[in-house]
């Protein structure tokens, strides 16, 4: 590759990287970033044709583009996150105008605020009257989007972040007062609300959300199984607004004006003017500005005779969107865009050659075995070569490339975002490929001839949701695959590279980087699927993940919430077992999420006769027969290779009173430490001969001070304690005399809504403390 090819590539990966690296600078991105400079440096010293001089310009060219991105980053990122900060749980007043809906509800709806202070505000509100371009007055309660606690969570901060949005504010009707209204927000709402009645009139409920989405971009009126359906079978891409629309929606309209115009630069200006239109209209989302700017460039480069390579509307496009929002790369909808566009650079002519390749040696063996004892068939098949019929090979074969270009990336991605991937998103894009067009086509001309096409996208969107529908509910739609360590990604990488600009020359070479690659992949994975113990963030709750060297998993307790891939990351699609302690919500809550999203083979309940315990007994084994469903008492025992239980509570011979008193108490044993799990039991109710020394313990009831006390801190001698609690919880959790206990007792303590998961490593019979914040 030479200098001019790689110019703007390498200008666009140093501006990203520096984005990344002045919010987050980890080990992987300085890695990355030492990578990129080795790429940039061999690409420089290969080529002959450009001299120092110029080279020299380029070299400080990147370099003040990568400080300009890391500090503007720096800056933007600081700002708005210091934005409300003091005023995280307060009630503030704030002045604006409603810029859009971003979600509707029967009993709530959701709006984006523009404040008079430059920031975006998520406005919570229960049955508003308030309208798009109204500005307003009103007072609510912030909360600042926190950063994820757990490995594998999503980073609700981020995403915020990346749409300019500072915080959620929930605010009551009676506190909104309505100053007057914007223009042009107005008139652009007024025009999409006009939209998207047009078509209302003539389609059922079910279609309503889908042609919004499609309309305007916007998910406002989608509910979440139909969200969920469309996204396990891999088809949500199909209600963004992306490249597709605009190419479906844009080429004819340049078709058509290139025929009317005889001047070629006249079309090409109103079709710019079309696309900047579509852009307001939808909401100018980052997809939506990807596509728009890629296509601009496109026809800017013919508009001047410019040769448009396909990585400059690409690298031009992300270069304008982060100079807007540097943040902006931390959007979904930004990554998976561009992921699928570059997936296509890079695979589609591959692919496309590949399947030439069989197609052809399809006819080597036709010619041989068939045709050559067959004169009639070898003249069938001379009139089909020369016939419409090879046009639409071509045509299927361009299609095919193009679906199967998409993959490659689009499933790494999806795996490095979620920690899961759709198995069968190919087969359900190709099946409504041809759909897409169509089902645009008829809605856009719906608005306008409601009568005529409205029936025809609702024939259409039917079709596309039984599909959906069909491929959702196969098995595995959803596959959850266990965290790779990003060590294995970054030696993939570095393989790659070497390999690509022919580094290493000899044979000898090769192989000793083949091999030092698979000791060091070989290395990592060894240390990294040791027996560890995971104390999750769950907010006002408690869950916790067992994973040992051989692959077993141990779940205690859900928490009322927890995101799936914050288990996936530890656990893969499977979780051996699950020990629910009691049937608190708080505890117990999210066990039918979990039983939906991941292969469970036992369960262990308290074998108590408390009705909540009983009822969550009966409700598990009517829905899910096939899981083995067992309950314990005092004196039982669970164990693995690497593990072993002991069960203490509940005791059988004991009528309990509060479900709390009744939870499933239980020491591990591991040849690294022990660690004393109590969920919401009173242990002052609990011998302490059943105790005994233990190096962690998992602190009762959230750190409530009235189930534990010095003696029995005194008898079972902790090192650690660890407190399942949630930020600004509304018991007082943990209680101050608890923590007076444990400061007493020299007992090192965690908690998770200040640190984050607790990770307790076992390696070489020696535990480590780790905590995620």
């Amino acid at each position: 590759m030479s200098i001019k090819k790689s110019f703007i590539p390498l200008l666009t990966m140093y501006a990203i990287i520096a984005v990344m690296m002045s919010t987050n600078c980890s080990n992987t991105l300085i890695y990355l970033f030492g990578i990129l400079i080795f790429i940039s440096y061999y690409i420089y010293s290969k080529d002959k044709n450009v001299s120092f001089k110029t080279k020299l310009f380029i070299v400080i060219l990147y370099f003040m583009i990568y400080i300009f991105f890391f500090f503007y980053s720096n800056i933007v990122y600081s700002n708005i996150n210091k934005d409300q900060m003091h005023n995280d749980r307060k009630y503030v007043v704030l002045t604006g105008y409603i810029s859009d809906l971003t979600k509707h509800e029967e009993d709530s709806e959701e709006y984006l605020l523009v404040s008079d202070n430059g920031y975006k505000y998520n406005i919570i509100i229960s049955n508003s009257y308030i309208q798009i371009g109204d500005i307003v007055k009103i007072t609510g309660k912030v909360y600042k989007p926190n950063t994820p606690g757990n490995k594998g969570q999503f980073n609700y901060r981020n995403h915020s972040y990346s749409k300019n949005i500072s915080a959620d504010i929930y605010v009551n009707k009676v506190n909104i007062l309505i100053l007057g209204y914007k223009s042009i927000p107005r008139f652009l709402g007024k025009i999409r609300s006009w939209a998207v009645d047009r078509v209302m009139l003539k389609l059922k409920e079910d279609k309503i959300g889908i042609a919004t989405a499609l309309i305007t971009g916007s998910y406002v009126y989608i509910d979440n199984n139909t969200k969920e359906i469309f996204q396990k079978s891999g088809l949500s891409h199909i209600l963004s607004i992306s490249g597709t629309h605009f190419n479906i929606l844009i080429l004819p309209i340049y078709s058509i004006f290139a025929l009317l115009c005889k001047n070629k630069r006249i079309s090409l200006i109103i079709t710019i003017i079309f696309i900047i239109l579509l852009l307001v209209f939808t909401g100018a989302r980052v997809g939506a500005i990807r596509s728009a700017l890629s296509l601009i460039t496109i026809y800017l480069c013919r508009f001047f005779f410019l040769d448009s390579n396909k990585l400059l509307p690409i690298c031009f496009s992300v270069l304008v969107i982060i100079f807007l929002n540097p943040l902006s790369i931390f959007d979904t909808g930004f990554i998976m865009s561009y992921a699928c566009v570059l997936s296509i650079y890079i695979f589609s002519d591959k692919i496309r050659s590949i399947i030439y390749y069989l197609i052809n040696k399809i006819k080597v063996v036709l010619d041989e075995k068939i045709f050559k004892n067959h004169i009639i068939l070898e003249d069938y098949y001379r009139r089909i070569k020369s016939s419409i019929i090879k046009k639409i090979m071509d045509r299927t074969v361009s299609v095919m490339s193009f679906l199967l270009s998409i993959q490659p990336l689009m499933i790494l991605i999806t795996y490095r975002l979620f920690l899961c991937i759709y198995p069968y998103s190919l087969i359900s894009n190709m099946l409504t490929f041809l759909l897409i067009i169509p089902l645009l086509i008829s809605l856009w001309l719906g608005i306008i001839i409601p009568t005529i096409f409205c029936p025809v996208f609702s024939f259409l969107s039917s079709v596309l949701i039984k599909i959906a529908s069909y491929i959702c509910y196969l098995p595995f739609s959803k596959f959850y695959i266990k965290h790779i360590p990003d060590l294995i990604f970054l030696t993939l990488i570095t393989v790659y590279v070497l390999i690509k600009f022919k580094i290493l020359k000899t044979k000898i070479l090769k192989l000793i980087m083949y091999m030092i690659a698979c000791i060091s992949c070989f290395i990592t994975l060894l240390v990294y699927y040791n027996t560890k113990v995971v104390f999750l963030d769950v907010g006002q709750g408690d869950s916790t993940i067992i994973t040992t060297a051989s692959g077993y998993s141990i779940l205690i307790d859900t928490g009322k919430y927890i995101e799936s891939s914050c288990l996936a990351f530890y656990t893969g699609n499977k979780i051996n077992t699950i020990i629910l302690t009691h049937s608190d919500s708080d505890h117990s809550g999210y066990i039918m999420n979990i039983l939906n999203d991941f292969k469970i083979e036992n369960i262990y309940l308290p074998d108590t006769l408390d009705i909540a315990n009983i009822n969550l007994f009966n409700e598990i084994r009517s829905n899910y027969p096939d899981v083995n469903i067992n309950l314990v008492k005092r004196g039982d025992f669970i164990e693995d290779s690497n593990i072993y239980i002991k069960v203490l509570n509940p005791n059988p011979q004991n009528e309990y009173t509060d479900v709390n008193d009744s939870s499933i108490v239980f020491s591990l044993y591991t040849e690294s430490c022990s660690i004393l799990f109590t969920a919401d039991a009173d242990l002052k109710k609990i011998s302490l001969d059943n105790f005994i020394k233990c190096d962690i313990i998992k602190i009762p009831h959230h750190g409530d001070s009235s189930v534990i006390d010095e003696n029995c801190l005194q008898y079972i001698s902790p090192s650690v304690g660890i407190i399942s609690v949630g930020r600004y919880n509304s018991y007082g959790h943990p209680e101050k005399k608890t923590l007076e206990y444990l400061h007493k007792m020299n007992v090192k303590v965690l908690r998770t809504d200040i640190d984050g998961s607790i990770t307790i490593y076992m390696l070489n019979k020696k535990y480590y403390v780790y905590k995620y914040r």
